[in-house]
C-alpha cells in the first residue's frame, strides 16, 4: 500500500510531536529527580535541626530542674523555650527567675481564661514579643506553662484551652 503524500506529512508531524513529547518527558523526569535530591537534602537539614533542638530542650530542663525548685516548668514551655532566640530565651528565663523567687512582683499583663471550670492561666510579656503563660497550682506552686512569641500566640492559646 502506498501511503499519499497528504499522509506522509501527517505521520511526519505525529513523529515530531511524539519525538517532542519524549524530549519534554525526560526533562520531567530529570526535575523529578533534582527535587527529590533537594527535597532529601532538606529532610537530612531537618533532622539536624531536631536533633540541635532536643539537644537544647534536654539542657533546658536540667537547668530549670536545678536552678528553681520553687516552679514546675511544663514541657511545652521548654518546647517554647528551645524554639526562641538566645536574646528572647535569656529575657525568658528573666521571668521564670522572678516567678521562682518573687511571683507577686511579675507584672501581668492578662488573665486567659480556659474553658468553664478552668484555672486561671496568666500571660507575662518579655521583650515586647514574647509571651510566657502560667498558673498557680493548688499548692500555690507556679506552673509555667508555655512560652513563645507574638507569633505562635496563637498556637499557645489553643494549647491552654485544651488543658
Amino acid at each position: 500500500m502506498a501511503v499519499r503524500a497528504g499522509q506522509r506529512e501527517f505521520l511526519d508531524e505525529l513523529e515530531k510531536r511524539l519525538e517532542e513529547n519524549r524530549r519534554l518527558q525526560e526533562l520531567q523526569q530529570e526535575e523529578i529527580q533534582t527535587l527529590k535530591e533537594s527535597l532529601a537534602g532538606h529532610e537530612k537539614e531537618q533532622r539536624r535541626e531536631d536533633k540541635g533542638r532536643q539537644k537544647i530542650e534536654a539542657v533546658l530542663r536540667r537547668r530549670f530542674a536545678t536552678l528553681y525548685k520553687n516552679i514546675a516548668v511544663n514541657d511545652r514551655a521548654i518546647e517554647g523555650l528551645a524554639e526562641l532566640n538566645d536574646e528572647l530565651r535569656l529575657k525568658a528565663e528573666e521571668v521564670v527567675h522572678q516567678l521562682n523567687s518573687t511571683p507577686d512582683l511579675v507584672a501581668v499583663k492578662r488573665k486567659v481564661f480556659g474553658k468553664k471550670n478552668r484555672e486561671t492561666v496568666l500571660e507575662v510579656v518579655f521583650a515586647y514579643k514574647g509571651r510566657l503563660y502560667f498558673r498557680r497550682g493548688p499548692d500555690r506552686r507556679i506552673e509555667v506553662l508555655a512560652v513563645g512569641t507574638k507569633n505562635s500566640q496563637d498556637r499557645e492559646l489553643e494549647f491552654l484551652a485544651n488543658l
